[in-house]
């Protein structure tokens, strides 16, 4: 259901689309846990309403009761969660405040957003660059990174000798290689749609480069790790037909899923997901705990510091109006 409705939403309200008769313009935040659409309006339930039924047109079943809504101060607090980590399936992790940010500027350069969305988005980045400054959680190893990391070390007992490809010079692939760049791997390749982004990400970590076109000799490697924006299966069982059967770790960060789930079929191949990730990393020490907590607290003061500072703007804006 996740992956459907990533897809409906790119479809539906990506930058180039976000105009819609109701509600003026949308903004899309979809990452590799979450899809997210937010929007300003004078009538929030028809608006909810209009983006619901568009979702149901394109995915054709039921799926409310497994969604959340929030509105008005919720939804600035919820972003502000959402962009300090606190949210995130790795709690603290770094990904999501490039996400956020990389969203609104994209709107941005589209649509004339209301101030409104301006607002929200600018002091929630804001909030989530002083959560992170106040409190390192990426400091426990428990980055997206580490944890894949740690994942293959645990597998292949080890990272010597192992290979290494990955698809899409995505951010969370450049922090990958970069991490492995230190572990002796006998090799690390990248694999991107577009040469040019491959050819930079070969220049600056010095790995081999293979063509978007011979994605398919990914079985060369025992080590892939999928992360693009590509809204169907790169990787396929087929091209393991005549591969011989080696113990082979295919981990895939995308949503929608880059990796056929029948990859995990074939003998010798464990296939690792987002969600997978997260079960791996494991309880939370409980120094880590405290600190969470202490984030979550001053994410919620900055968030509600900033609430009352928009109702006040709000009040202003209606007094020179009138």
């Amino acid at each position: 259901l996740r992956e459907l409705l990533a897809k409906a939403c790119r479809r539906r309200f990506a930058p180039a689309h976000s105009m819609h008769p109701v509600g003026g313009s949308f903004l899309l935040l979809s990452t590799c846990n979450r899809t997210e659409v937010y929007f300003v309006s004078d009538d929030l339930a028809e608006t909810h309403s209009y983006l619901l039924a568009i979702l149901r047109q394109e995915i054709g079943e039921e799926f409310d009761q497994k969604l959340y809504s929030y509105f008005g101060s919720d939804c600035f607090f919820h972003l502000a969660q959402v962009t300090a980590g606190m949210d995130s399936a790795i709690v603290g992790e770094t990904e999501i405040q490039g996400q956020v940010k990389e969203a609104y500027e994209s709107a941005r350069q589209v649509v004339d957003l209301p101030w409104e969305m301006h607002f929200l988005f600018q002091k929630c980045l804001g909030i989530g660059k002083r959560v992170r400054t106040a409190y390192p959680l990426q400091g426990d190893g428990r980055r997206l990174e580490l944890a894949v990391s740690a994942l293959a070390e645990e597998y292949f007992g080890g990272l010597k000798g192992a290979s290494c490809l990955v698809i899409g010079a995505s951010l969370v692939n450049a922090k990958i290689v970069e991490l492995f760049t230190k572990a002796p791997l006998q090799d690390i390749a990248i694999c991107n749609r577009t040469e040019e982004r491959a050819r930079a990400f070969q220049g600056r970590y010095g790995c081999k480069l293979l063509h978007w076109s011979e994605r398919a000799r990914w079985t060369e490697w025992n080590l892939v790790i999928v992360a693009t924006t590509s809204p169907e299966y790169l990787l396929l069982k087929n091209d393991l037909r005549d591969v011989a059967c080696t113990k082979r770790l295919v981990v895939d960060l995308s949503v929608p899923r880059n990796v056929d789930p029948e990859v995990a079929l074939v003998p010798g191949v464990n296939l690792v997901d987002i969600d997978g990730i997260d079960q791996l990393v494991g309880e939370e020490r409980c120094t880590t705990h405290a600190m969470i907590s202490s984030a979550r607290k001053m994410t919620l003061l900055e968030a509600e510091r900033h609430v009352e500072a928009f109702f006040d703007k709000s009040k202003l804006r209606l007094a020179y109006s009138a």
